[in-house]
């Protein structure tokens, strides 16, 4: 797959050295399945977390109260 992902790049113009390029990129797609594992599972853990803690979530519910004038009768 990182050799298809080469081939079939369009060709650009970089003042970068070419072998750091290549490594970087390599780099990329050996820690995208460690990163996307970590952000997937991370509200797991903040839930796991809080219930280890005794801190559960809590709703604070608010009055709704209509605007002046909204709330008379249409006729």
């Amino acid at each position: 797959m990182i050799i298809l992902n080469f081939k079939l790049r369009p060709k650009k113009e970089s003042r970068r050295i070419p072998i750091l390029g290549f490594l970087g990129e390599i780099l990329e797609f050996i820690t995208l399945p460690i990163v996307g594992f970590f952000f997937t599972a991370l509200p797991g853990i903040d839930a796991h977390t809080r219930l280890m803690l005794g801190k559960y979530i809590e709703y604070k519910v608010t009055e709704k109260i209509a605007p002046e004038g909204e709330g008379q009768k249409r006729e």
